[in-house]
């Protein structure tokens, strides 16, 4: 499994010296965080003030490290070795509840040498 979190990801539709071998279709992975009431309350200070929330980024990598984590793993479950195409999609449910969603196309690639 510690293939599949190195896995190479990348927004655009090619890694440079690799050549994709199959396309898997489609995957997406979704996580939601709860940010704790006083997390909450950093961040509204926060934007009635116009700085930034070190609890809310914080919070908003977590996250993305987490989404990032499960789409790798499902790609690995369908036999890929790369994710191509990314998107990457964050929500605020009310002002508790932080969704992240990462899409993109799983594939078999094999390095050209």
């Amino acid at each position: 499994m510690t293939a599949a979190l190195a896995m190479p990801a990348t927004s655009g539709y090619n890694f440079e010296g690799s050549r994709i071998e199959n396309y898997l279709g489609f995957v997406s992975a979704e996580v939601v965080l709860g940010m704790g009431f006083f997390r909450g309350i950093g961040a509204d200070f926060a934007d009635f003030f116009g700085t930034e929330s070190q609890g809310l980024g914080r919070k908003l990598l977590e996250a993305k490290t987490a989404v990032f984590t499960k789409l790798r793993k499902d790609v690995w479950a369908l036999g890929g070795n790369a994710i191509i195409g990314i998107d990457l999609d964050y929500t605020m449910f009310g002002n508790s509840l932080v969704g992240v969603i990462a899409s993109g196309t799983a594939v078999i690639i094999e390095r050209q040498d």
